[in-house]
């Protein structure tokens, strides 16, 4: 299955918002993880035999000291679709991961997209034929686990968990008032910055339709709450938009593709991210997305940009 922005959604968002999986370890699953902890990736690929190599989408350890053992591993599959090969595949991820760092190991699934429902039902299931009997079955971020911000205050209250909402509830009914609240959080606690990273993210998964309604929502709001204020503010939240909606979809795409890089602990010099971010081939960075999860060396994926 072709990697897309809106699978790497949650893993970029996990990635800006470090303290979030601790959280959610926490308080999503009642498991004793230090908040303190820091999250560190960690390969994702494990060698089981010479002939045979498995890639889960991330793998992360969790550390309150460099100089202690970790307080916990975890592997992060964001899941599109139903898929029972999993079932064979995760176990093996889990195990390779535990061997390796010898500390509690976690297996967590974001059921995400339109199925996403049906996808989190199925994910919490324990899977009978690995060692029977004994429940073992991966811990399921979904829809209902992560709500939507109610209000802007709310989501301003805890910006990360907001945003890992919106990534799970764009597709509902009122997904374009979720993105709005949660970028209006993201700018009056963050500034510019954070809104631009989330405008693009959002930009990259969503179709033409639902981008248009939470672009009206904003432009209702311009005079009162929201839109940037300088030229500079401006200027720096709507790159690319008056090149047409493909060049701010181009700009989704490279970011997520920097989210890929970092969450398998590629290095990304200036020179690189600089000339991916201003590559405006839709088509090219489609490729670039495909590619991402696999090749060796940030230089090997580039080459041809």
């Amino acid at each position: 299955m072709p990697v897309t922005i809106e699978h790497e959604a949650p893993l970029e968002v996990l990635e800006r918002f470090p303290d979030l999986l601790p959280r959610l370890l926490r308080d999503q699953f009642g498991r004793p993880v230090p908040l303190d902890a820091r999250v560190r990736p960690v390969s994702s690929n494990f060698n089981i035999t010479v002939a045979q190599e498995l890639r889960s989408d991330s793998a992360v350890v969790l550390e309150t000291s460099p100089d202690r053992p970790p307080d916990c591993a975890a592997i992060l599959e964001p899941q599109r679709r139903i898929d029972p090969e999993k079932w064979y595949s995760w176990p093996s991820y889990l195990s390779e991961l535990h061997r390796k760092y010898r500390c509690p190991t976690y297996l967590i699934v974001f059921a995400i997209g339109e199925e996403a429902t049906a996808v989190a039902a199925w994910a919490r299931q324990p899977i009978a034929t690995f060692q029977p009997g004994s429940g073992f079955a991966p811990l399921v971020i979904g829809p209902p686990e992560i709500p939507p911000a109610p209000t802007v205050e709310a989501a301003k209250a805890d910006l990360p968990r907001a945003a890992l909402g919106t990534m799970l509830h764009l597709g509902d009914p009122d997904g374009a008032e979720v993105a709005y609240r949660t970028l209006r959080a993201a700018y009056e606690v963050y500034g510019i910055d954070m809104l631009a990273w989330m405008y693009n993210l959002i930009r990259g998964i969503v179709g033409e339709e639902r981008f248009t309604e939470i672009e009206r929502l904003i432009m209702l709001d311009a005079q009162t709450h929201f839109i940037p204020k300088t030229a500079f503010e401006r200027e720096h939240f709507s790159k690319g938009k008056s090149e047409g909606k493909s060049e701010g979809k181009a700009e989704g795409m490279a970011m997520a593709i920097l989210a890929v890089l970092a969450a398998r602990g590629l290095e990304v010099t200036e020179d690189q991210r600089s000339k991916l971010l201003a590559c405006s081939d839709a088509a090219k960075l489609d490729r670039l997305v495909a590619r991402a999860v696999s090749a060796a060396t940030t230089s090997e994926l580039l080459a041809d940009l």
